[in-house]
């Protein structure tokens, strides 16, 4: 593979993550269909989430890697600068229009839901209005970048060490959440107390993707398919983990391991992302294709617009399936007029073009 090239088939990656997410808001299964387990993953929503959260992750410690190979050190001023300048425009101009549709009495958010989306707390009430809901991921994602950098720049001899503390404490946060019936709004499996452990993985996958590729290669070589193998795997978790719901087995293995949030589900993300970058063949000029580079770039614009598109019964928004062509309408505004000109400027603060310095891992 190229070095000079971008790490490929991450922006596919996102297109896939962000469809599930539209797929389960918009219900594109009938009742016929989704009695066939397998086809019931295009409506998971939260898989979804969590692969975005991996890449995250990954990207981001990539991002801080390289800058440290080639200055020595990382800047947590331009690193901060740079998060602003790719967050902030898209989100704020979404929730001025937000501001504009309350005026003219055409969507409601109350008080305290304007708190928690102005400050990137939503995950702590987000059950208040359908149209803001889904900011909770954001909410998350914002705080993880809020520590990771400190920690990546404070302890850098201890960053593996931080990872693992938190990757293993997040599941048993998850089952403390659930068996203690602690109240909704405090940490339940929205908020970064549950869900922090998709980024962390991705960060390690980064910090130790030699050794993530070595050992993955070797269980690609013994499957002889490995991407439907992975297909399988979260299926047959999913499965497991409604099946496994009524039992006595729900809280202590079914909440930390499987589901959408599980440790052992997000270890399959990180298989699958290690996979869909060094493969060959028909799924890396899938995802690197122009139609799912094309979505990928606007899946910040789809995740943010999606939500109001699709729930917010406005009147001028017509009924499906012709509202998921405004989604798409509407996030290209967003993207063109809105996330480019400020991307341009964030390029200001970058780092040198981050190139595809990580070792190739033939996974066929």
């Amino acid at each position: 593979m190229n070095k000079h090239k971008l790490i490929p088939s991450l922006n596919g990656l996102r297109a896939i993550s962000i469809l599930l997410v539209i797929f389960g808001h918009y219900g594109i299964l009938n009742d016929t269909l989704r009695k066939f387990y397998p086809l019931q993953i295009l409506e998971n929503g939260s898989l979804g989430v969590n692969v975005f959260f991996a890449i995250s992750g990954f990207l981001i410690t990539t991002l801080l890697i390289e800058e440290e190979k080639k200055t020595g050190t990382i800047s947590l001023k331009s690193f901060y600068k740079r998060r602003t300048l790719r967050i902030f425009p898209a989100y704020y101009f979404m929730l001025l229009v937000y501001f504009i549709l309350q005026r003219y009495n055409l969507i409601f958010l109350s008080g305290n839901s304007w708190l928690t989306a102005l400050t990137y707390t939503k995950y702590f009430n987000h059950s208040l209005d359908i149209y803001s809901e889904h900011l909770w991921s954001l909410s998350v994602e914002e705080h993880f970048y809020l520590c990771w950098p400190f920690i990546f720049y404070y302890f850098p001899s201890r960053k593996t060490f931080v990872l693992l503390f938190f990757i293993i404490l997040v599941p048993f946060l998850r089952i403390f959440g659930n068996v203690r019936g602690i109240p909704y709004f405090e940490i339940d499996s929205i908020t970064i107390f549950q869900r922090a452990d998709s980024l962390l993985l991705g960060c390690l996958l980064a910090l130790h993707y030699d050794k993530f590729c070595l050992f993955f290669n070797k269980l690609f070589k013994s499957i002889k398919f490995p991407l439907l193998f992975i297909f399988l795997m979260l299926t047959l978790i999913q499965y497991l983990a409604v099946a496994l719901q009524l039992t006595k087995w729900h809280f202590y293995f079914t909440v930390p391991l499987l589901g959408p949030s599980g440790t052992i589900t997000i270890l399959l993300i990180l298989m699958l992302i290690v996979y869909s970058i060094n493969c060959t063949g028909w799924w890396y000029t899938f995802l690197n294709s122009r139609i799912m580079d094309y979505i990928g770039r606007l899946s910040y614009s789809l995740y943010l617009w999606q939500q109001i598109i699709i729930f917010g019964s406005l009147k001028f928004v017509p009924e499906r399936p012709y509202s998921l062509l405004v989604i798409f309408l509407v996030a290209n505004v967003s993207y063109y007029f809105i996330e480019r000109p400020f991307l341009a400027l964030k390029n200001k603060y970058n780092n040198p073009p981050l190139q595809k310095s990580l070792q190739e891992c033939p996974a066929q």
